[in-house]
């Protein structure tokens, strides 16, 4: 009696544990008749009382296909189980969106496989909320992978930075992949420019020691060499015990802005130098023009002249003394046009319509013509050495610049004194020099020679008839984007170099990286 009092109450806390659990429970045996189905399956499966009461797994199946979204995987599933021994696991869809779990295993008693238990959990709000999270995880994902930016994140820890994670904007702003951070945890520190790298260092540290947000712009050298300029953004996230768990920031490629600065600053600062050199070309005009009455008297007293003794009809001349005449004339003539040309130029560059009108041109025939040519007009020999280069330039421009150059020579060193015409290809584009066996010019007067009326160390100004042509010179350099300079000729004597880009009008050398063909 008390066995069957302790079996009767082990039964019930059996049945009282099945009907409190959260699962559906069915016990189905070899013949097809419900052994037993808690609350909680004909709750879920919706199965009315009357129906549940039959104890007929057939008609309990018939009942809850209809239910399913694909009943035939479902009815061929619980056919092929009832024909094992195996346990089973899947999941159910319904056509009103409800999601079970099912697990199936065999019923075992004493003589072997008695049926199966059915055990169905309802798991539609746990896969909501997955879905609900895989969906914001990829558009989180998306936007971040599509916005122009890279955004990262670091483990915080001392020592080289564990990235954990990189959006792949990295490879096309950088050059780097994802795997390249992930392998390489110092790759940032050796990869960002040496000039900001100190920089970089101290505020990584001071943000890791407070805890403040970091924000910096640097630099970093992409794969290919280039400087991208980044403006770097990260916080530092904690748990719920305030510890700190990691760095999550994001950095914009700001390079263009950064270019669109320099070249802003650069523009700013050529509008101030042009405000100063427009002042002193007024000035030079100015000075100029009270020069140019002595400077037009000779070759036009020289004209008018040798005009004269043509015209009389007393004096007898002979071919020689008439071609002497005429030659003297041509030759003062060129000078007065060489004048009035400088005068000319020297307004455009005043008002500023100086642009140059730059194609393709062959340096060395253009240096050779006008060379033959100033050489006919000052009747002195120039020796040519010619290397053939291309450049983007202003041909009329380049011919005053290296006419210029030619008849400063000529007429500042004493007759035969060596002149020499050089045309080379340098290192973004072509690089003019005009030299000579004379005295040479002095160091202090060098960086003021281009700049006719500008006050030496004496105290005195250069002549208008030595400074103007060299401060054509120069402005017609500038303009190109090359420039002009004047330095020691080996072997004694002066050489005035101009430096002219082949393509890019940005191109700035210096004197020194001009003669050694290094880029600038």
């Amino acid at each position: 009696m008390k066995d069957e009092e302790e079996l009767r109450a082990t039964h019930e806390m059996l049945r009282a544990t099945i009907e409190s659990t959260a699962d559906g429970i069915l016990v189905v045996d070899n013949t097809g008749q419900t052994v037993y189905a808690n609350a909680r399956f004909s709750e879920m499966w919706r199965i009315p009382e009357e129906l549940l009461a039959t104890k007929s797994d057939e008609r309990l199946l018939a009942f809850v296909l209809n239910q399913l979204e694909d009943p035939d995987a479902f009815l061929s599933k619980v056919q092929e189980l009832y024909l094992m021994d195996s346990e089973s696991f899947d999941t159910l869809h319904f056509k009103d969106g409800r999601v079970f779990e099912r697990y199936s295993r065999p019923l075992l008693s004493d003589n072997g496989v008695a049926g199966r238990v059915w055990s169905f959990r309802d798991v539609t709000a746990r896969r909501q909320n997955e879905e609900a999270v895989r969906s914001a995880e990829t558009k989180y994902r998306t936007l971040i992978e599509q916005i122009p930016a890279i955004t990262y994140i670091d483990a915080f820890e001392d020592g080289p930075t564990t990235t954990l994670y990189i959006s792949p904007q990295t490879e096309a702003i950088l050059g780097y992949t994802q795997q390249d951070w992930f392998d390489d945890p110092n790759l940032l520190s050796k990869r960002i420019h040496p000039e900001d790298h100190d920089r970089w260092r101290a505020e990584v540290e001071r943000c890791d020691e407070t805890g403040d947000a970091f924000r910096l712009e640097y630099r970093i050298l992409a794969r290919d060499g280039r400087e991208v300029w980044v403006h770097d953004e990260s916080v530092l996230l904690r748990d719920e015990s305030d510890r700190p768990l990691f760095w999550q920031g994001v950095m914009f490629d700001i390079t263009e802005r950064k270019d669109a600065e320099e070249k802003l600053e650069q523009a700013w600062q050529r509008e101030m130098e042009a405000g100063h050199r427009l002042r002193a070309l007024d000035e030079m005009k100015n000075t100029f023009l009270e020069a140019v009455s002595h400077e037009l008297r000779t070759p036009l007293t020289t004209i008018l002249g040798s005009a004269l003794t043509l015209e009389r009809e007393d004096v007898q001349l002979d071919r020689q003394e008439v071609r002497d005449l005429v030659r003297r004339m041509a030759s003062n003539a060129r000078k007065l046009n060489t004048l009035l040309s400088d005068l000319l130029d020297l307004d455009r560059l005043a008002r500023g319509i100086t642009e140059p009108k730059r194609q393709p041109t062959d340096m060395a025939a253009l240096v050779r013509r006008v060379v033959e040519e100033t050489e006919q007009a000052e009747e002195r020999r120039v020796e040519l050495d010619m290397e053939p280069v291309e450049a983007w330039v202003d041909a009329a421009k380049v011919e005053r610049i290296v006419e210029n150059l030619v008849v400063n020579a000529i007429r500042h060193t004493p007759a035969g004194t060596s002149v020499w015409v050089r045309v080379s290809q340098t290192r973004g584009g072509a690089l003019i020099a005009v030299e000579d066996s004379g005295q040479g010019i002095p160091e202090s007067e060098r960086e003021a020679i281009f700049e006719p009326f500008r006050q030496l160390p004496s105290g005195q100004p250069h002549s208008p008839g030595v400074g103007i042509g060299l401060s054509l010179v120069a402005r017609f350099a500038e303009i190109h984007g090359g420039r002009a300079w004047v330095e020691d000729r080996s072997g004694g004597g002066a050489s005035f170099k101009v430096f002219l880009p082949g393509r890019s009008t940005e191109t700035l050398l210096s004197p020194e990286r001009a003669t050694t063909g290094s880029r600038s």
